[in-house]
């Protein structure tokens, strides 16, 4: 709350001239209020930043004055108060090169008026923010307060880790159960393959024969194991790995989602410990969302192209990983 150090706010040479011009202009207000040139405003900006700093260091020690250690209040409002009247006059102004023509002030009056808010600073500076009892009481509010943000962030931090510990404890009871995880992956697959079939669909290709969709839907898994690879390097091992070992790539779903997931949660909970608020935003059970995302989008793309292409599901590449399980490759099996 009490910063030191701040630099008079006083005209400098950058704005003598402008000073100069003004003590030979006959001023005078008009309806309009008084007349500024572009420069006279632009003059405006050499004390404006540091005005404007010493206006919010002080308006924080009366505003925390009031709030926390009452017994200053009226010292803090006595001393602090007239300075922040005097400088919003100042900041008032407007310091633009093309502002407004017309200002409440004569350019002439902001000398003395800056030399007068300096004087109220240095009164609030010296007579009250000075006071050994005042720095002792605002010492004493920010020990507290940094010691109850201490324990807030302790807190939130013993929280997050039960909610990352929950969240990796919930991966490995669903690779503990065989039988739900292959539930999961048949449905995905499910939903996969109605989506390749909607695509196909609305791109106005020909009907289907039963060939043709028994291998669009094993086209569409194996561009779910690809692009999933892409996303996670445990994805990647493990089908590169796997792959020749398998008749259907169907069988690697199983284990391919249960990988992404453990990614997305891994992610998920060093986001969290990273920003607490992400919790507000994204809960546990939707960090697959943005990969579903990407890997649905990836498959509309690369499927209207080949509908588009008037390519038959019998004429798309099946390989993954150097694997090929095209209709041809089973056939010759």
């Amino acid at each position: 709350m009490a910063r030191w150090g701040l630099k008079k706010c006083e005209f400098t040479e950058a704005t003598s001239l402008g000073i100069l011009t003004a003590r030979h202009m006959a001023e005078e207000r008009t309806t309009h209020g008084w007349e500024w040139t572009a420069a006279q405003r632009d003059s405006i900006k050499v004390w404006r930043r540091a005005m404007e700093n010493r206006v919010r260091e002080v308006a924080a020690v009366v505003r925390g004055c009031r709030e926390h250690v009452p017994e200053f209040a009226s010292a803090a409002a006595e001393y602090g108060e007239p300075f922040l009247r005097q400088a919003a006059e100042l900041l008032r102004l407007d310091a633009r090169r093309g502002g407004k023509k017309w200002q409440d002030v004569a350019f002439s009056a902001v000398p003395e008026k800056l030399g007068n808010a300096n004087q109220l600073y240095e009164e609030y500076r010296d007579k009250f923010l000075a006071r050994e009892d005042v720095q002792a009481a605002i010492k004493g509010h920010n020990k507290q307060l940094r010691q109850q943000k201490r324990k807030i962030l302790k807190s939130t931090r013993e929280g997050i880790e039960k909610i990352a510990a929950a969240n990796l404890e919930m991966l490995e009871n669903l690779k503990a159960q065989p039988e739900r995880l292959r539930a999961e992956a048949t449905s995905l697959c499910d939903e996969l393959k109605e989506f390749g079939a909607g695509v196909v669909f609305v791109s106005n290709a020909p009907k289907l024969s039963k060939p043709e969709v028994a291998a669009l839907k094993r086209w569409v898994v194996i561009q779910y194991i690809s692009t999933a690879a892409r996303i996670s390097p445990e994805v990647r091992e493990h089908a590169s790995q796997e792959v020749h070992r398998v008749e259907d790539p169907e069988a690697l779903v199983p284990t391919v989602f249960w990988l992404l997931y453990r990614h997305a949660i891994v992610r998920y909970n060093a986001d969290l410990r990273k920003s607490p608020e992400w919790l507000a935003f994204e809960k546990p059970e939707q960090v697959l969302e943005p990969f579903g995302r990407i890997i649905l989008s990836t498959i509309e793309n690369r499927l209207k192209d080949l509908c588009e292409s008037g390519k038959s599901p019998m004429e798309f590449e099946f390989s993954l990983f150097d694997r090929d399980f095209g209709p041809g490759a089973q056939a010759k099996k």
